[in-house]
């Protein structure tokens, strides 16, 4: 069965980490949860190595349960192909400087064929630039995932 639905770092590091003492991120977190309990069923959930130095960043205590959980998930290959593509989205103006680490994540799921790619990151869905983006990823003769968030999710207005 071909995956459905790619998590990145900012997904799963809200679904393994205990709650956090922000209240915004304590209900992101919240939603996550829900959804992963109640509707990741639904999907073939994947992610790749691109995901782990985000699972690997911050407090050391927290990267068993991230891990964990990532390696319980479809682990996509990485490729060359993955790093050119990340330099196209970053260089053609499609992500800013700063989202380089979910360039080569939606990079991953797009020449994976990957339908949706979903995250946490309110700042990375906020700074793309979806216009340019599905221009530079039809350059490539490649589909851009819908991007979906958390609160998109849990909300069950995507369904595979």
């Amino acid at each position: 069965m071909p995956c459905t639905l790619y998590l990145d770092g900012s997904l799963i590091c809200a679904i393994a980490d205990p709650p956090s003492r922000r209240a915004s991120l304590r209900l992101t977190q919240q939603l996550a949860r829900r959804w992963w309990r109640l509707h990741s069923h639904a999907f073939h959930c994947c992610t790749s190595e691109y995901t782990f130095p985000a699972l690997t960043t911050g407090n050391p205590h927290l990267f068993s349960a991230r891990l964990t959980l990532a390696q319980s998930l479809m682990q996509l290959p990485t490729s060359k192909e993955c790093e050119h593509i990340e330099e196209l989205l970053l260089s053609g103006g499609g992500l800013l400087a700063h989202d380089w680490r979910n360039g080569f994540e939606l990079a991953c799921a797009a020449l994976h064929g990957i339908g949706m790619f979903a995250t946490c990151d309110g700042a990375f869905g906020a700074a793309l630039r979806i216009p340019k983006l599905r221009f530079l990823f039809d350059s490539k003769e490649l589909v851009m995932p819908d991007i979906v968030t958390v609160l998109q999710l849990a909300e069950e207005k995507y369904d595979p």
